[in-house]
């Protein structure tokens, strides 16, 4: 037979930060250390990935004093269980990011002043974020429903604290993961770009506005469900209807949301736009090919 060389760009993970594979890289270098088949080092991989998640998503429910249900609830989301025990770069940032919003939760409806310390934590649970992924920045927007007054420094205003930390997080995010999501240079094709976007906006509005109504539904809501595809065992029509009931019925018995304040909702609907558009945007200009009528 012919020894045949195919060449092919892989450009997905080529770039990615190796921040979220650490704890799945410790068990990797051990099995192999001790001369275990490389069945069971990715079976050990995978596991690191599971145990972590495990570990942060119960920190989080111990931590978070409202919409612990609503926690528990995504935690249990089929397509969130699937990525956790995968090995890739979900698994810690999806932990990373709901324990984040879980300690927010709990500053904002504490009675003590927060400290320094808090902070402090707050800044270091930001940077790992940061270095997982950049569309998650958005979620240290939640530090503007802290109460200014439960913020105890008396040299820097309470606003500058929030506003620094949010910077904090999207300049070491941007620096850190958006030069190398893009294209190497190496590769012909031709993806659409911020120019082109500029050049011809409707045509980008065209672009966004077919995917919204070709995948939106499964992105943001269906595909939590059936998760990615043939990968899942609720693939199932009945089973994912099943599914969305039985959630729907278990999100009517929290009614912490019911008390939220207008202001509140308004940031909430925000950062949750923010965290769908940004992966959009991101994707429409890595990977996308010029002349596609959708979002890669």
């Amino acid at each position: 037979k012919p020894n045949n060389t195919y060449d092919k760009i892989y450009r997905n993970t080529k770039g990615a930060s190796f921040v979220p594979y650490v704890p799945s890289a410790i068990l990797v270098f051990i099995g192999k250390q001790i001369n275990l088949s490389p069945l069971l080092i990715f079976t050990l991989g995978r596991f690191a990935n599971l145990l972590l998640s495990f570990i942060i998503c119960y920190l989080t429910l111990k931590i978070v004093t409202h919409y612990k249900k609503i926690f528990f609830i995504i935690m249990l989301l089929p397509s969130f269980v699937q990525s956790q025990i995968g090995f890739n770069m979900d698994s810690m940032t999806n932990a990373i990011a709901i324990f984040i919003v879980g300690y927010f939760i709990k500053l904002i409806y504490q009675k003590e002043k927060i400290n320094t310390k808090q902070i402090s934590i707050l800044s270091i649970l930001g940077l790992i974020l940061s270095f997982c992924k950049f569309g998650y920045f958005p979620i240290m927007f939640l530090g503007l429903l802290i109460p200014s007054k439960k913020i105890k420094s008396k040299q820097i205003p309470s606003i500058i604290i929030k506003i620094v930390l949010i910077l904090f997080v999207f300049l070491v995010s941007y620096k850190f993961s958006v030069g190398n999501v893009s294209g190497d240079g190496t590769s012909e094709t031709s993806f659409y770009t911020i120019s082109y976007a500029l050049k011809n906006p409707i045509n980008t509005i065209r672009v966004f506005a077919n995917t919204a109504l070709n995948r939106l539904d499964s992105d943001i809501f269906k595909g939590h469900f059936d998760s990615f595809g043939t990968y899942s065992k609720f693939t199932h029509p009945t089973l994912v209807t099943l599914l969305i009931i039985i959630y729907a019925l278990a999100l009517l018995v929290e009614d912490n949301y019911k008390k939220m304040k207008i202001i509140d909702r308004i940031i909430f609907l925000s950062i949750a736009i923010l965290l769908v558009g940004i992966p959009y945007v991101a994707m429409f200009l890595s990977w996308t090919e010029q002349g596609s009528t959708m979002i890669a």
